[in-house]
């Protein structure tokens, strides 16, 4: 006979492949082991992070790193010596930025920082891709604000 086997869901997977998965018990393999085998896959992470800017900054330039590598908006990685080709710039505040097809682990956004304001909030924003939340958005948002800079007493 043939016989399926079918499978649940899981958190964060795709299902198996093939899904169903079939076999066909007959003579020519009566008495013997049949094997199935069913792959399941990591769905990848997607993280947005949106700027926003208070006390008229303009731009702001990102990094998303796993502490070892830079990634890509397309999820490519690059060695910390090509950082460059990883930045992010944001123009305008409440602009968004996404992310997507990384691999599950904890990310770190990294900010260049801008003469006269503070990085952003929180600093660094970490986020974690894992069963949880994989194949969906993550979503971070950071603030960058104006560093007020008192004037010196000066003595009379």
């Amino acid at each position: 006979g043939t016989y399926h086997f079918e499978e649940d869901a899981i958190a964060g997977y795709t299902l198996g492949t093939p899904s169903p998965a079939s076999v066909t018990i007959d003579a020519s393999n009566a008495g013997t082991t049949v094997s199935v085998t069913c792959t399941n896959t990591k769905k990848p992470g997607i993280i947005k992070l949106t700027k926003t800017f208070v006390g008229g900054a303009t731009t702001a330039t990102f990094y998303l790193t796993d502490g070892v590598n830079y990634f890509k908006q397309d999820g490519t990685s690059v060695a910390p010596a090509n950082k460059s080709q990883a930045a992010v710039s944001f123009t305008t505040s409440g602009q968004a930025q996404t992310w997507s097809d990384l691999p599950w682990g904890t990310y770190h956004f990294e900010e260049d920082a801008i003469a006269g304001y503070t990085l952003g909030t929180p600093n660094p924003a970490s986020v974690t891709i894992d069963a949880s939340n994989a194949g969906t958005t993550v979503s971070v948002t950071c603030t960058l604000s104006l560093i007020h800079i008192s004037e010196p007493t000066r003595p009379y």
